[in-house]
């Protein structure tokens, strides 16, 4: 079987690219051929080292060159069994045309996300273009997937069937080990006593950081051990200058770990006592269910799908105004005076399926089941064929 993968972007901690790397990591060990598209103007994705190194594919057709898709698509599309797109949104993707004159056997739709955050420009055409997006896949003859009804909603409308697709991760990775966090935390200069705060996530309008930053200054008043770990690329630099500008207006230096880019999210998490994501949107965030994996407790804002509460010690909180700052404050509060078991955390969300083992078992069964129902439905067409020639 061979496998065409859309979606990837040039983000190496993003969900999205972290999930279909994981899914090739998997599937490749049952013989599957994977390719991926890169599909920006200047070549460049997330992870094309570890592509290349594991003799992957990479097919460089920029975005917006029609033509270049076209050709494509006319030639070498039929090397394809399936097309696998992985979205946070559909706006300018060539999915309709992989679907009328690619030859694939499947195209495959997975929407990982609950909104998408569009340039100021073009807000008051945003909600015309999503319908209109959605209208143009309605008629498609794809595959649904999604990672929550939120995600599912957004992508294709109310009331459409989708198969529901966990975002699983590789529960070892991220077990807790007391070893691995002393050595973090040392690396990071935190004290025994410290109280870290976590969050990992581009700098971006979509991951709110700007409300982040002033709630902590809050909870920082409260709690003199209190420090904030900030893990992400910069993907939006004004985001990324007020968030620098306020730690350096109120004094925040000292409390604040602002790392940049990291490729050890799994080692980090070790070291935070509670993770905190206050996005204004997400379809399933993996980094949620990575911290809960180390046995974080996870407060969330509450236009987050409520599916990503695996852990009892997880709460959901609003981020309507300023007001709403100090339920987050006395809530973290709360939460530093119990105790949690983290070791226990690993297989808890094991038991929840979001094992990436099982992930991929799931799509894997659901690839061979399209190919076989593909396959079944040219042998009827032919035997039909048959027996009206025969008549």
């Amino acid at each position: 079987m061979k496998v065409l993968m859309c979606g990837m972007s040039n983000n190496q901690i993003g969900g999205i690219e972290i999930f279909m790397i994981e899914i090739l990591k998997k599937l490749k060990e049952k013989n599957i051929e994977f390719a991926f598209v890169d599909d920006h103007s200047k070549p460049g994705i997330a992870f094309e080292d570890f592509l290349k190194s594991s003799n992957v594919a990479i097919i460089h057709l920029p975005l917006f060159n029609k033509k270049c898709w076209k050709q494509f698509l006319k030639e070498r599309s039929k090397e394809f069994d399936i097309v696998y797109y992985n979205l946070p949104a559909t706006f300018f993707q060539r999915i309709s045309l992989c679907s009328k004159i690619g030859q694939f056997k499947e195209v495959i739709v997975h929407s990982h996300s609950s909104d998408v955050e569009w340039p100021k420009i073009f807000s008051p055409i945003k909600r015309i273009g999503i319908i209109f997006e959605r209208k143009k896949l309605k008629n498609l003859p794809i595959k649904r997937w999604a990672c929550s009804n939120l995600a599912a909603e957004w992508m294709f409308g109310k009331n459409e069937s989708y198969e529901f697709i966990r975002n699983g991760i590789d529960t070892d990775k991220f077990e807790y080990s007391d070893q691995i966090r002393k050595e973090v935390r040392q690396e990071l200069g935190l004290s025994s006593t410290d109280y870290c705060i976590g969050n990992i996530g581009r700098f971006d309008p979509q991951k709110n950081h700007y409300y982040l930053i002033r709630m902590f200054h809050k909870y920082s008043q409260l709690d003199s051990n209190a420090k904030l770990l900030l893990v992400g690329p910069v993907d939006n630099q004004t985001i990324y200058n007020e968030v620098l500008n306020y730690i350096k207006a109120n004094k925040l230096s000292d409390k604040v770990i602002v790392t940049g880019i990291r490729k050890d999210a799994n080692r980090l998490y070790q070291a935070m006592d509670l993770f905190v994501l206050p996005s204004l949107y997400e379809g399933f965030p993996i980094v949620g269910v990575e911290a809960q994996a180390s046995g974080l407790p996870c407060l969330f804002s509450d236009t987050i799908t409520k599916d990503v509460k695996l852990l009892d010690c997880s709460l959901h909180l609003p981020i309507t105004d300023n007001e709403s700052m100090d339920i987050w404050c006395t809530t973290i509060s709360k939460l530093k005076e119990q105790s949690f078991n983290r070791a226990e955390a690993k297989e808890i969300i094991k038991d929840n399926g979001f094992s990436m083992d099982n992930t991929a078992e799931h799509v894997y069964s659901l690839f061979y089941t399209y190919l076989n129902n593909t396959k079944e439905l040219k042998i009827a067409n032919y035997k039909l064929c048959k027996t009206k020639s025969q008549l």
